[in-house]
Formats: structure tokens, C-alpha cells, sequence
């Protein structure tokens, strides 16, 4: 558990052991002991408690958006892959190599679902491990 020690509501150093109370005076600083152990560069100290900056919960915010758009653009490029390549199996356009890898993604696809199935994932957590 560690020591913060800040300046005004800025964090300036997170150490595990007691910072010398002199030192940090001498400099205009403060120390407080907290239970949390988090990344100083998201949080400042106010009232004695630490609060997450508005910066990082933008930033956080940010990350949740990306990750959600990164998801949809994985299902729009996974279902225009599928129709591609039926209609390219379909239409007789798919060569030897792209049969083959078509056929081999099939046999992993199925056993994916099955490992999964014996995990107990179901839905979108079976195509997520």
C-alpha cells in the first residue's frame, strides 16, 4: 500500500516506503498514505481521497469507444468476407489455394465452437477465446 506525495491536488510520486516528512516539506509538498495503489498520472488528491482526472476519464472513455468501434469493424469485415467468398466459391472464380484455406477455416471455425461449447461459453464470449 503506498504513500502519495503531491502539491496542491497534483501527484508527484507514489513510493512503498514512508517519504521523510522534512524532505517534502522542505520543498512545499505533502504526503498521505492511501489503500489504493493506481497509476498517479489518472488521479489527483483531493480532500485527502484520491479522484480520477477528467483527462483520464476521457481517456478511458476514448479506449471504450475504440474498442467498440474496433468490434463493429471486425463483424462488417468478417461478414463481407463471408459474402465474398461465397459469391466467389459460387460463381467457380475461387482457385485451389483459396478452396483449401476456405476449407481449413471451416474445420477451425468448428473447432473453435467446440472447445468452446466444453468451456461453456456461449454467444459472443465463444467466438471471443
Amino acid at each position: 500500500m503506498p504513500w502519495y506525495v503531491y502539491k496542491g491536488k497534483k501527484i508527484i510520486a507514489k513510493c512503498y516506503y514512508e517519504p521523510s516528512l522534512e524532505d517534502i516539506s522542505s520543498r512545499g509538498e505533502e504526503r498521505i498514505f492511501l489503500e489504493e495503489d493506481v497509476n498517479i498520472s489518472d488521479y489527483e488528491i483531493v480532500n485527502g481521497k484520491l479522484i480520477k482526472t477528467e483527462e483520464a476519464k476521457k481517456r478511458e472513455q476514448l479506449r471504450k469507444v475504440y474498442e467498440e468501434k474496433s468490434k463493429v469493424d471486425g463483424l462488417i469485415d468478417h461478414h463481407l468476407r463471408k459474402k465474398l467468398i461465397k459469391k466467389i466459391l459460387d460463381e467457380g472464380l475461387a482457385d485451389d489455394e483459396l478452396k483449401e484455406l476456405v476449407k481449413k477455416r471451416e474445420q477451425l471455425a468448428q473447432e473453435e465452437d467446440r472447445l468452446a461449447k466444453e468451456l461453456g461459453y456461449k454467444g459472443e464470449d465463444a467466438r471471443m477465446h
